[in-house]
């Protein structure tokens, strides 16, 4: 039985029992009786759970003997025909004659020469052909099947649904029966004995990755990393992956800091980033639909290109003055962007910039003694020993072990074209970008406590805020009016209005009070709220509808 179309013994051993269990070898007899003009006998196996996949190979190998009827052999209206594909309505067939037996009581091995072969390259191109017709509009998906047959009427691809069109990568059914061709009413016998695939697909694949790193001093470092991974390269046990991958990525950072006095503590890097990935497919992914065969199929791939620039003071004084407090944690940067992504049915552009102040210290531990010096006396004569150390000796951090606070802003616009075909048309012109921009400002604020060594402490906040022009976020304008509403300023600063707020509060404790045994308790809570310009709640009210953003 051929891999992936007869199903084997999940248990080999159970071969071996007592009472035998057949596999492999398995043969069909079709006996049919008055099967009018265009009309069939079939058998047909689904895989219900499963698609098989066909693609691994590249012919399929039958062997069949017409046992009796005298419509058999050429010029005889009955054909042999095998079909392969997702249901009774989207599939390949394949159509031969079989020359009858030369005695239908005791058929001999050569009755069953020449072996049926179906060649899968030749329904591929059917489907290629099939596909061509569709886009170009000299068939349409629905109003009926879509019919394709090679030159000699002995290939053929039907096609009644486009989003179930038959596929070698996942088989739902295989059916073999008998045709009649005529016009008069036929009787017989057939044998089919055995269904092979073969010919698998034994093209070499190769990968290969290639990184370059230059460093020249500390000034400038770049990192080269180059990456191509054949169409058929594929580990062991894995199936083939059949998408030529390509990809290219360089990043420079220049540091500005070098230039710089060594006392400031600055750190300045100013980094370039730019990669790009394609694919080049030899089936489109899923697909049996070869690639190389669709001229103005689209290529997809990925660009993006990155510039920014970072400074940050990182200067931790012994006793520094407030002045240093404040620029030691400060961080600035600046950033620009662009993207490009393309698959066979869209593009999408993007271009964007962002910034973000910043500023996050760690500061020097400022304890205190938890039991004053004069209260270490009574301490001594009340607790026993191995507590009075202890106790004596602990000390409370009353300075934060974190703070941090931060502000970003960033800017985004973005186009998308969709496309109905994979391949480009002089349609494609009339396609409309719909475009997505964005626009917001993210505020984060964050403080860890450890007044005791055993015990810590945290809280975090996250707010973020559209910034966007009504106009631009919603296209309804009564939403427009609630978003206009909802906005806030300062100082005639417009910070737009909240879509996102975070709270997260941490409490841990980790007593320890014998070497041997750590325990630890860990107190979290979170909360969280979502506003979206989409969903927005409409209510009557007094006879008038009120919006409410959820």
């Amino acid at each position: 039985s051929p891999p992936g179309v007869l199903e084997q013994l999940d248990d080999p051993t159970a071969a071996f029992g007592e009472g035998g269990v057949e596999f492999k070898e398995r043969g069909l007899g079709l006996d049919f009786e008055e099967i009018g003009a265009d009309e069939r006998v079939e058998v047909f196996n689904r895989f219900p759970q499963r698609p098989r996949d066909f693609l691994t190979y590249r012919r399929l190998r039958i062997w069949a003997v017409a046992r009796e009827g005298e419509g058999w052999g050429v010029g005889g209206p009955l054909r042999f025909f095998v079909k392969v594909g997702s249901d009774a309505d989207n599939f390949y067939l394949y159509r031969t004659t079989l020359e009858p037996a030369a005695d239908p009581g005791a058929v001999r091995g050569q009755d069953w020469t020449p072996e049926v072969v179906v060649e899968f390259d030749r329904w591929t191109e059917l489907r290629r052909q099939a596909e061509i017709a569709l886009v170009e509009g000299s068939a349409e998906s629905g109003s009926g099947p879509v019919e394709v047959w090679d030159a000699d009427s002995t290939y053929a691809i039907v096609l009644q649904d486009r989003g179930r069109a038959p596929n070698l990568a996942a088989v739902r059914e295989l059916s073999v029966g008998v045709w009649n061709d005529g016009s008069q009413i036929e009787s017989g016998e057939m044998w089919v004995n055995e269904l092979r695939l073969g010919a698998g697909f034994g093209d070499v694949g190769s990968a290969g990755h290639v990184n370059v790193d230059v460093a020249a001093g500390e000034v400038l470092s770049t990192r080269l990393t180059v990456s191509d991974r054949g169409a058929f390269f594929r580990q062991l046990e894995t199936p083939i992956p059949y998408q030529e991958a390509r990809s290219l990525a360089v990043t420079s950072t220049l540091s500005l800091d070098r230039f710089a006095p060594e006392g400031w503590g600055l750190r300045a890097p100013v980094t370039v980033a730019h990669s790009r990935s394609s694919r080049d497919p030899f089936f489109l992914e899923g697909s049996d639909l070869r690639a190389d065969r669709l001229a103005t199929l689209r290529e997809p791939g990925d660009r993006q290109t990155r510039l920014s620039v970072t400074i940050r003071r990182e200067v931790e004084e012994e006793d520094p003055s407030w002045v240093q407090v404040v620029t030691g944690g400060l961080e600035a940067g600046a950033g620009w962007s662009r993207s490009r992504s393309t698959t066979v049915t869209s593009e999408l552009a993007s271009n964007g910039v962002d910034a973000r102040l910043g500023w996050s210290r760690r500061p020097q531990g400022r304890q205190v003694p938890v039991i004053p010096a004069f209260l270490e006396g009574v301490i001594d004569a009340l607790l026993p020993g191995f507590l009075e150390d202890r106790i004596q000796q602990s000390r409370f951090r009353w300075s934060p072990e974190r703070i941090s606070l931060g502000t970003s802003y960033f800017r985004r616009e973005s186009e998308a074209l969709r496309f109905a075909e994979i391949v480009r048309l002089a349609s494609d012109a009339e396609v409309r970008p719909t475009p997505s921009p964005r626009e917001g400002l993210e505020t984060n604020a964050r403080i860890d406590l450890r007044p005791f060594r055993s015990l810590s402490a945290g809280i975090e906040l996250l707010t973020v805020r559209d910034l966007l022009a009504p106009e631009e976020a919603i296209g309804d304008p009564a939403v427009q009016v609630l978003l206009r509403r909802e906005r806030s300023g300062l100082g005639g600063l417009d910070l737009g209005w909240e879509t996102n707020r975070t709270l997260r509060t941490r409490l841990g404790w980790e007593p320890r009070l014998v070497g041997w045994l750590a325990s630890d308790l860990s107190l979290t809570t979170y909360y969280g709220s979502i506003r979206d310009a989409n969903l927005v709640e409409r209510r009557l009210q007094n006879q008038d509808t009120v919006l409410e953003l959820q």
